[in-house]
């Protein structure tokens, strides 16, 4: 008998929360899927019908988009009990492409929540112009897909390669040179010397670095783009931080902690001097393999320094005065063997307008 009541309260229960979820503003269906949209056809608009199912006059007091693409049009006017209103949204395709979910979040006037609407579909994107593949304008008729590239890590053991695309839209051909400003001499070139009207190429960069010479620390490549012998504004910037090669899975590793990542000297009354304090976590020695200080900062660790695992090390950064000022900025660029982390860079903050 008490299972029987206590099954009948149940069933009451939820007979009505269902009708107090159905009170209100309620849309007949809050999804739509646009399907195929091509990009080239513009907006695309769908009307969601509701239907205030209270007891009393309500309003759609707004509605709300995490895009701009997507946008809603309603009225504000209350709605009778029974009566109906209509939700118009339109979502732009316009440089979107691919795969779309839209979410729209409308308010009424007598619910503290939303109620979602959603939109989908697939947009088809515009074919686009070579002056859009290729924005970098270096004149003459030569165009690039990008002038700045970041390797982020280059493993020393390994060939690590990018690319960046070009094309000829000139009525001649180009006779392409790229000269270096600024060359850690060990970047590798591949491009076409000569691109005839019309035609697209790729210049390709690669570092080829070798585990019996091992480099560490931050590569940096800036190249001059030349057409036809002469030198254009357009230069090539390359990024990248030379590392270990990767572990396997089963070997021992390090594994560093830093208790700071900003060396902050605030004010210069204070000494000019702070601490660090670099942890290893792991099971292998931590080594240091690279120390980058920016002008006017030293610090005290060395490349070669060895923390033996479960131990940590304090080092000293300290800021230099010097004629003409205190340096303010930059950052501390530290490089080790641990696999998951091989790079920390830490901001130096100096408080501006001191005296020496």
């Amino acid at each position: 008998m008490k299972k029987r009541i206590a099954a009948l309260s149940t069933a009451l229960l939820v007979n009505t929360l269902c009708c107090l979820a159905q009170t209100g503003i309620v849309f007949d269906d809050p999804h739509w899927d646009f399907g195929t949209i091509r990009e080239t056809d513009g907006p695309v608009s769908h009307r969601f019908v509701a239907t205030n199912r209270g007891e009393r006059p309500e309003a759609i007091v707004a509605a709300a988009s995490g895009c701009s693409c997507t946008v809603a049009e309603f009225s504000r006017r209350p709605i009778l009990p029974g009566a109906q209103i209509s939700v118009t949204v339109t979502f732009d395709p316009r440089g979107r492409s691919g795969s779309v979910a839209r979410r729209l979040t409308v308010f009424t006037s007598d619910a503290a929540a939303g109620t979602g609407l959603q939109i989908s579909g697939h947009v088809i994107g515009r074919e686009k112009s070579p002056e859009e593949l290729y924005p970098v304008d270096c004149g003459g008729g030569l165009r690039l897909e990008d002038n700045f590239h970041a390797f982020a890590l280059i493993p020393n053991g390994r060939t690590t390669t990018a690319s960046i695309g070009c094309i000829n839209l000139s009525a001649q051909h180009i006779d392409l040179e790229l000269r270096p400003l600024r060359s850690s001499g060990l970047l590798q070139l591949d491009y076409p010397r000569r691109l005839p009207p019309g035609a697209e190429g790729e210049i390709v960069f690669s570092y080829d670095l070798r585990t019996e010479a091992p480099c560490y620390g931050t590569l940096r490549e800036l190249l001059a783009v030349v057409i036809d012998g002469r030198p254009t504004p357009v230069e090539i910037f390359l990024h990248g931080f030379a590392v270990d090669a990767p572990l396997a899975a089963e070997e021992k590793s390090a594994r560093w902690e830093l208790n700071k990542n900003i060396i902050n000297f605030g004010s210069l009354n204070h000494p000019i001097e702070q601490r660090l304090i670099v942890a290893n976590r792991g099971d292998a020695p931590l080594v240091i393999r690279a120390v980058e200080s920016p002008e006017g900062v030293a610090c005290s660790l060395r490349p070669g320094d060895r923390i033996a695992p479960g131990r940590q090390r304090e080092a000293v950064v300290r800021l230099e005065r010097k004629e003409g000022g205190i340096p303010g900025g930059g950052r501390l660029i530290l490089i080790a063997n641990d696999p998951r982390h091989p790079v920390m860079s830490l901001r130096i903050a100096v408080a501006a307008n001191e005296e020496n």
